[in-house]
């Protein structure tokens, strides 16, 4: 099927629906069906054109945002929000680890090396685990 290379009205409607629901540049030409040569050269020969699909990729994130803030009243979605955008309010995705010499530390969670640990301080961590699990 030959690509449209006239820039027309629908065809920019088309380019302007993709980029406004987060398509990347291939699928948004698909689309429209026009090449991404094509739409490249639109874009260098057109700045307006250009900013536009560009500013179009930022409507999704805006309708997201929108949502979240729509729904601070329940009380979970502000606590999450809060844990994301204030560091006051983050959880601290951190463990305290003591090894078998007695010192020890703040250690992300998932970044230890579980195989580096001595029998004894595994089965530390199990007790741990099996104590939090029973009270929860």
């Amino acid at each position: 099927m030959p690509r449209n290379t006239v820039k027309t009205p629908e065809l920019i409607a088309k380019l302007e629906y993709a980029f406004s629901v987060d398509a990347d540049v291939a699928t948004a030409c698909f689309y429209a069906g026009i090449s991404e040569t094509t739409f490249y050269r639109w874009g260098s020969e057109d700045e307006t054109f250009r900013d536009r699909m560009k500013s179009l990729k930022n409507k999704p994130v805006m309708k997201a945002l929108e949502t979240v803030i729509d729904s601070l009243d329940d009380v979970s979605n502000a606590k999450w929000f809060l844990e994301r955008r204030s560091k006051e309010f983050a959880q601290q995705n951190k463990t305290k680890l003591v090894t078998d010499d007695g010192k020890g530390g703040d250690a992300p969670i998932g970044s230890v090396d579980l195989s580096q640990l001595s029998d004894s301080a595994l089965n530390e961590l199990k007790k741990i685990s099996d104590e939090d699990t029973q009270q929860n």
